[in-house]
């Protein structure tokens, strides 16, 4: 009896062994697909801008994800990576691919990471984000979590986690950012930062957003509260909404709150919306 007690015991351990090295090589094979990227010749501005580059960097969620020096880390299972390195190792064009079209240099996609709201970004929005990265000084690398988790490798083998590449559909994104026309500079950052969390039709996800036609329900002055404040309707505190008004809509200027304002308005946005 404990003879086969221990075969048993020996049998289930190899078993486990082998589960476990099947997770990492067939989500090591997913995650190594390659994905041709677009040649758009991208090259950071030389009116970049500092300054705007950390308001924009900010505004955009950076630091949420890679950390409040960008230095990187661990972010829910999967390894965020150093900012203040890439940064300068990466031409600008790896720089483009990998932040728009999810693509990093070696043609793997990125996972998890919002580059399905980046693709929106204007060419100057981005040159001010990439001038500013690349001013930074470099920070340590944290070696510790440079691989995904053994978690998050059943994602992706499960399809909880997709690689990003497949949400790219913007072919040719905007040189420029809207400064006249407020709807549609607020359609521009209704596209490039709030669908980070509400989805790039805006429409929300289930249980965790809801669908911005909520907007239609604010007025001026409470809808500034909201983004600026991070107080909702009736006072509420409406958690990562709240926190992220705080921590970064915050940053959003008076002309950029009011085009934001006048889309969610607007018959464009209904239309958008259909």
């Amino acid at each position: 009896m404990r003879t086969l007690l221990i075969r048993l015991g020996v049998a289930t351990l190899f078993l486990g062994l082998v589960l476990i090295a099947y997770i990492y090589v067939i989500s090591g094979w997913m995650m190594q697909e390659k994905y041709p990227a677009h040649d758009r010749s991208f090259i950071v501005s030389p009116d970049s801008n500092v300054q705007e580059g950390m308001r924009l960097a900010a505004i955009r969620g950076c630091t949420d994800c890679h950390g409040k020096t960008l230095a990187g880390g661990d972010f829910h299972g999967l390894h965020a990576p150093n900012l203040t390195t890439l940064a300068k190792q990466y031409s600008d064009s790896d720089l483009e691919r990998s932040i728009r079209q999810a693509i990093r240099p070696d043609g793997t996609s990125v996972y998890s990471m919002t580059s399905d709201t980046y693709q929106y970004l204007s060419d100057i929005d981005l040159s001010h984000i990439i001038f500013y990265l690349r001013s930074l000084d470099q920070v340590p690398d944290n070696p510790s979590s440079f691989s995904a988790s053994f978690q998050y490798r059943i994602g992706i083998i499960r399809g909880d986690h997709q690689p990003i590449v497949d949400s790219i559909h913007t072919k040719t994104p905007p040189i420029s950012t809207p400064g006249n026309d407020a709807k549609k500079l607020g359609k521009y950052l209704a596209y490039s930062v709030c669908s980070e969390c509400h989805g790039v039709d805006l429409k929300g996800y289930a249980g965790f957003s809801p669908n911005l036609l909520i907007a239609q329900a604010y007025e001026r002055s409470d809808f500034e509260i909201l983004l600026t404040k991070g107080i909702g309707l009736g006072d509420r505190d409406l958690g990562l909404m709240s926190l992220s008004s705080r921590e970064r809509f915050s940053l959003f200027s008076n002309d950029e709150l009011s085009a934001l304002f006048i889309y969610f308005q607007s018959a464009q946005f209904l239309q958008d919306m259909q």
